[in-house]
């Protein structure tokens, strides 16, 4: 890995325990191994957690930020700051296994853009952990017609190119993956170790799944809207016309047959109401669609991301 040098992005919130450990760590099992770089994020601390950062010795960098803003800001923040080629994530609970770092790098490649780990034995409650992840998965993988093993795992190598037009936002760790994936990606999954936490307390519960189910459904739009926007709302807009057509013809021919009730009428309107409907859903994709090539003109790289390149200086 001469030829590489790695940024290690690790987000903190409350973790003034683990950070020196996690750190110690980290340098005995990479020395001579890569050229690296640690920077630590604390995400709105408020124990010793800062003090524990700025007290941590060569090749270990800190950013500071203002309050809480949620793992994926502090990560995107790290990730923005960051000087090497490749880009590793995990998470400061020591649960994470500086170990696995080394076996993700031997097993990167020029064609490998993502390593991403699982974790194999979870050492997490089953209720408020296991269960709702496994489901999630599962979800994941049929909406998306995608599938990585462990969405939730923080662990993973890729390349810092890929972060050009993958943007981290809103609380989008949860899935940074497969969102790499789902834009062409290529990876490969490893087993990781998963050890119990020993100090802190986990940030997460029960209250991350519909978090996670709602990044899924925003993915598989997103994904849509951006690349064909034009094509999503005249697919809802044809749906909706062939109702309206459909709720006419009922209502013609409740008429026809001399049927006098008040439902007829309800179908006219109801036809007129989804024919406003389609009309409207149609407009929405022309003038998405227009704005869609208007940010693509102003931002060409958004819609494609350069894996390497041979020439250049």
């Amino acid at each position: 890995m001469k030829d590489h040098t790695l940024s290690i992005i690790i987000p903190i919130n409350n973790e003034e325990l683990n950070i020196p450990i996690l750190a110690i760590e980290i340098a005995r099992e990479l020395e001579n191994v890569i050229k690296y770089e640690v920077i630590w994020v604390d995400d709105g601390s408020t124990d010793n957690s800062w003090k524990q950062i700025v007290q941590l010795g060569d090749l270990n960098k800190g950013i500071k930020l203002y309050k809480n803003y949620g793992q994926s800001s502090a990560i995107m923040a790290g990730i923005l700051s960051a000087e090497s080629d490749l880009i590793l994530t995990m998470d400061g609970d020591l649960q994470n296994d500086p170990k696995d770092i080394k076996r993700m790098l031997n097993i990167f490649s020029e064609e490998i853009d993502l390593v991403q780990g699982y974790r194999e034995n979870r050492h997490d409650k089953i209720i408020s952990r296991k269960i709702p992840s496994y489901f999630a998965n599962k979800f994941a993988e049929k909406i998306l017609s995608k599938s990585l093993i462990d969405l939730g795992c923080t662990l993973r190598l890729f390349r810092s190119s890929l972060i050009e037009s993958n943007k981290l936002m809103g609380e989008m760790h949860r899935i940074f993956g497969l969102y790499l994936v789902t834009n062409g990606a290529n990876f490969i999954q490893i087993p990781v170790n998963h050890r119990p936490r020993i100090n802190g307390k986990s940030k997460y519960g029960l209250e991350r799944t519909y978090k996670f189910l709602a990044d899924i459904t925003l993915l598989k739009f997103m994904n849509t809207i951006v690349n064909k926007p034009l094509y999503l709302f005249f697919r809802f807009a044809i749906l909706t016309l062939l109702s309206s057509i459909t709720l006419l013809i009922l209502a013609f021919m409740l008429r026809i047959l001399n049927i006098k009730d008040y439902i007829d009428s309800v179908f006219i309107v109801g036809s007129l109401i989804l024919f406003s409907t389609a009309i409207l859903l149609l407009s929405l994709g022309l003038v998405s669609e227009i704005l869609s090539r208007v940010y693509l003109s102003l931002n060409p790289k958004a819609q494609f991301t350069i894996r390497t390149k041979i020439g250049y200086k």
